[in-house]
């Protein structure tokens, strides 16, 4: 029997990178998915079908065992520095079968029978919108629903959160749940408290995917960070003044807040110049405009480029080449379909 589970993606709203310190940030779920659907296979292998990497993998379980314990290696490999991050994973749908295979061998139990794992997802893949996180969590659910596993959010949220590590290095567990709960939330240390969702319009630009990884962008300012607790108490304050402004409805310092929360992005150095460029533009017209994921180290593509303005900001989108397309919040998290 087909078992259909999907999760939201995300944006971040401030705090990205001085999350991974323990300070705090505020993200909130849209209305951008991964969809897993899980159905039996006849002849004992498991099948892989990736709509959106245009990957078709067939794979024994013994194979998938030593995937898992190949990619265990490398990631061992790079805590100890001998590996970049980036390096860990030789092709993005082991992420994908690792999370199978991970969430097999965490039973105990021998299992024989061959089964078929499809994604597809609406989230772009790489540019700050938790794509890696969503499909996870859709993929271990639907799993775990297709073996009638009684798993509760947070057996999930663990087994996630060991995976999301071979992508990103050091998961902060933001997007996991942001992606498993939906809604807005407060995340800090590790937890993580909900919040209203805020009432203003909110568009997005996808400026292409980053040259840097996430988790070379994680590596690199975590570096930069630890070096200077003053940049963490300014992204934890500006995090704190948005949070106010949204719960105020209070337009101007929102927009105040996101501006704020571009200078330090800029100051850790993972704005390129054409986004710098693009956003000085936008303040021009009256708007505000911030990265949302990990930004680049390298080249002039930066991901998602979150803008605020109660003027539609298209006109200067196409000036720089990129389209505007408007984004709603979901208030609902991972679920069966």
């Amino acid at each position: 029997m087909a078992v259909k589970a999907i999760a939201p993606g995300k944006l971040i709203l401030s705090g990205e990178h001085a999350v991974v310190h323990g300070m705090p940030a505020l993200a909130m779920a849209i209305n951008r998915y991964s969809e897993t659907v899980v159905t039996p296979q006849k002849n004992g292998k498991v099948i892989f079908n990736a709509a959106n990497l245009r990957t078709h993998d067939s794979l024994t379980l013994q194979a998938l065992r030593h995937l898992k314990h190949r990619l265990q290696r490398n990631y061992e490999n790079f805590l100890q520095g001998r590996l970049a991050i980036r390096e860990v994973l030789k092709k993005p749908i082991e992420l994908t079968q690792f999370a199978i295979t991970h969430l097999l061998e965490s039973l105990q139990e021998k299992y024989y029978d061959g089964f078929q794992i499809n994604t597809q997802s609406t989230i772009p893949i790489g540019c700050g919108l938790g794509s890696s996180s969503a499909t996870i969590l859709s993929v271990l659910y639907a799993f775990g629903s297709y073996l009638n596993l009684n798993w509760k959010p947070q057996n999930y949220y663990q087994q996630a959160l060991a995976i999301e590590n071979l992508q990103h290095g050091r998961s902060s567990g933001l997007d996991l749940n942001v992606s498993q709960q939906g809604g807005m939330l407060w995340f800090e240390n590790n937890q993580y408290q909900s919040k209203n969702m805020p009432n203003i319009k909110w568009y997005i630009v996808n400026s292409g995917q980053p040259l840097s990884s996430t988790g070379e962008c994680v590596s690199h300012t975590y570096k930069k960070l630890s070096k200077h607790p003053g940049l963490l108490k300014d992204f934890a304050a500006v995090t704190i003044a948005l949070s106010h402004a949204i719960e105020a409805n209070n337009f101007s310092e929102i927009k105040t807040a996101i501006k704020i929360n571009h200078q330090l992005l800029c100051e850790i150095n993972v704005v390129p110049r054409k986004i710098k460029t693009f956003i000085e533009a936008l303040e021009k017209n009256q708007a505000a405009a911030k990265i949302c994921g990990a930004g680049t180290l390298v080249g002039q593509k930066a991901g998602v480029v979150l803008i605020i303005s109660k003027q539609d900001p298209t006109a200067v989108c196409e000036q720089f080449g990129y389209s505007c397309m408007h984004i709603q919040g979901e208030s609902h998290g991972m679920r069966i379909l």
